[in-house]
């Protein structure tokens, strides 16, 4: 279900439209109970992609979908200041604000 999901957000942004991209990870709060400082990556992300990000698997990835503007450079320098946690920004490609 989220793997079709994902993919209908794919489409989405590919002609321009950048939606929520909806769902959860069920191994979210396992992971915070075994790695607290994943919710302060989480909090980060929530407040500057709101409804637009999600952890993969088991928490060692997480993503987000940014609007055009959102270079990541902010975001690379509110994670890059985690103690204990080795973090690495990359982005892959942006998509339009909803038409």
């Amino acid at each position: 279900e989220l793997a079709q999901r994902l993919a209908v957000v794919l489409d989405h942004t590919a002609r321009g439209v950048c939606p929520d991209i909806g769902g959860k990870n069920d191994l979210t709060a396992p992971a915070l109970e075994v790695e607290p400082k994943l919710a302060v990556i989480q909090q980060v992300l929530q407040a500057r992609y709101p409804g637009r990000w999600l952890m993969s698997g088991s928490g060692a990835v997480h993503f987000a979908v940014p609007r055009p503007g959102e270079d990541g450079a902010d975001l690379r320098a509110a994670l890059t200041n985690i103690p204990g946690l080795d973090i690495r920004v990359v982005a892959a490609t942006t998509c339009a604000p909803e038409l």
